[in-house]
This record gives structure tokens, sequence and C-alpha cells, in this order.
């Protein structure tokens, strides 16, 4: 059968389950205040429970469709952008890649999960779905900061970035300088004015900066975050390209209310992969950004 097909009977599947529970629930509450009589309790038992059993089978089918929409959709347009493709929907990426970093605040909660790994152009990168919260406590209240929410993307290039640089728009506000493996980076007033009216800079001496920060590479930053929509943080070190994307999350979600279209489904999610591969390839063209070898 059809992956469509299949998807679409799992999808059937599911709202009609979803409609059952709903009945079921209905019917308890009306049965719990309009009945009488001594076969009350067994008429409510029966409707709460069957509305326990239609979750069960809500549950069941909707975890099956979004493991097969992964499985052969999301895998599937990723082998068309990139090399060398894995998609392991319940796999994070491992917290010490992004603390490492020392650019965010990391909170005292981790969550990842939609791992994802490739090969563009012979640079391989890491992706990976990211929450960073702070949970507080005091007595029986409860509160949370979340301080990111949405892709963290890793690039490892052939060849090493011939300075450090970081580039964070200015609404990402949880952002921070690198400063445990380079405290001497620092705020370099450099760039356009149309790209220093929403990013900031920071660098090892301005000089840097300047040279490394070309006109192009602006305009190639902000392209990017026209077509991503999100806040953006960008961190150039030794050979690897850090991208944290805060407030998206991967589309890697199915509709469950609509039916799924081939063409629809293909151009969503082929849109952010188009997006980034537009963007590495405009870096591998500016040679002033990597040391000779």
């Amino acid at each position: 059968m059809d992956i469509f097909k299949k998807l679409d009977v799992i999808r059937r599947l599911i709202l009609i389950a979803s409609f059952a529970s709903l009945f079921f629930l209905i019917a308890g509450f009306l049965l719990l205040a309009l009945a009488t009589g001594a076969s009350r309790s067994v008429w409510v038992i029966l409707s709460f429970g069957l509305f326990i059993v239609s979750l069960v089978g809500i549950a069941i089918p909707v975890s099956r469709y979004k493991r097969l929409y992964g499985q052969n959709m999301l895998k599937s347009v990723l082998e068309n952008a990139f090399e060398n493709v894995t998609y392991e929907p319940d796999r994070a990426l491992s917290a010490d890649v992004i603390e490492n970093t020392d650019m965010i605040m990391m909170g005292n909660s981790y969550e990842s999960a939609e791992y994802r790994t490739g090969v563009y152009r012979g640079i391989s990168f890491t992706m990976a779905d990211v929450t960073l919260k702070n949970l507080m406590q005091s007595g029986k209240r409860r509160a949370s900061v979340i301080y990111f929410s949405g892709s963290w993307m890793v690039f490892r290039f052939p060849k090493a970035f011939s300075a450090y640089l970081q580039v964070k728009e200015k609404s990402f506000l949880n952002a921070q300088k690198p400063r445990g493996a380079h405290p001497d980076m620092n705020r370099a007033l450099v760039g356009e004015e149309n790209f220093t009216r929403f990013f900031k800079v920071y660098a090892e001496s301005t000089a840097d900066a300047e040279r490394f920060l070309t006109k192009e590479l602006q305009d190639a930053i902000t392209a990017l975050n026209y077509e991503l929509r999100g806040d953006l943080m960008f961190y150039f070190c030794g050979n690897t390209l850090h991208i944290a994307l805060h407030g998206k999350r991967a589309k890697y979600e199915p509709p469950i209310l609509g039916k799924l279209y081939r063409d629809e489904v293909e151009d969503v999610l082929l849109a952010d992969c188009r997006a980034v591969s537009a963007f590495l390839d405009r870096i591998l063209e500016f040679d002033n950004l990597f040391l000779d070898e």
C-alpha cells in the first residue's frame, strides 16, 4: 500500500477513536447527572470505562502514525537534500554539545529529540530539536523559564574558520557571548546598518570581525533569517559552525485533522532544508572565511 494511503487509513482511525472517546465521556457525565435506578452505576462505569479504552485506541495509532511519517516522509525528504542521512526521532542531541559552546544559559532541564545527521558538499551536520528550561519550586508553587526552544544545528567543515565569531539576533534574549573557551570575545560594532539593526557581533578583535563578516556574509545571514523565521544565533569556531534557531521547532509533526498531500508535505519539509543548503552554498564561496591549508 502507498505510504500516503496507509497514513490516511491510520489518520481516519485516530479521528474515529477521538469522536468515540468524546461520545463516551459526554454519555458518562449525562448518565451521572440524569440516570436513576439500580443500573445507573453500571452504565456510568461502563461509559467511563469505554472512554478510557478509546483513549488507548487513540494513543496507539497516533504513535504509529508519527513513526511511519518520520521513517518514510521525513527521511525521504532529507535524503533529497542531503547525503548519508540518518533520522532518529527519539534520540537526543548531547547536552555537552550545547554546554561546551557556553553561548546560552542551560537551566536545569534539558530535552531533545528529532535527531538527524547527514552530509552536504563535504560538510557533515547534526541537527535536533532542543528545549532548555529552568524549573523552580517554592513550596507548592512551581514555575519554569524557557531559555531555548527550537532547532540546534552543528556543521563541521573540512577546513577551519579564520576567526572565532558569534552573531546573534537581538531578539534572542537568552543568548550570551562565549565565555569559557574564549573569554576575550567582546562586542564588535561592525556591519551594514540594515544588519546591525537586527544582529549583534562578538569577536576576539574588531579587526577579525571586520575581515570575517563581509557584506556577502551579512547578506547570507540575513537571507537565512528571513527564510527560517525564528531568532537566530551563529557561532563560528574552529572548523565548526553552530546555528541555534529559537522559537521554531522542526515541522516534523504530521497533521491529523487534515488529509496529507504529497506535494504539500514535501514543499513544507523541504523549505527549511533548501534554506540551510543555500546558506551553506554561499559560505563555501567565501574563501576569506577559512584558513589556508
